[in-house]
């Protein structure tokens, strides 16, 4: 397994990840099959303004068959207790 930065180019692949994995939530959560689209269909402009932010990055992590597994997502956070 590696991780890499997430690119514009696996914007698809990311976005598929994201809706698979809400899914299997929804399933684990009530027991029901479902399917989602929600992330395909509302958030490629997110997903493409996320990628161009400074205090935000995207990793992924890949298989040994280069498949991407899952997502690592950071957020640079202000410290209020130091003022910045």
């Amino acid at each position: 397994m590696t991780i890499r930065t997430a690119l514009l180019s696996d914007k698809d692949t990311v976005l598929k990840l994201l809706d698979d994995f809400r899914v299997d939530c929804i399933e684990q959560i009530t027991g029901k099959t479902g399917e989602s689209n929600s992330a395909r269909t509302k958030g490629k402009e997110i997903y493409e303004s996320l990628l161009l932010r400074n205090d935000y990055k995207t990793f992924l992590l890949i298989s040994n068959d280069s498949e991407v597994v899952g997502i690592i997502t950071g957020y640079l956070c202000p410290m209020l207790r130091n003022g910045e």
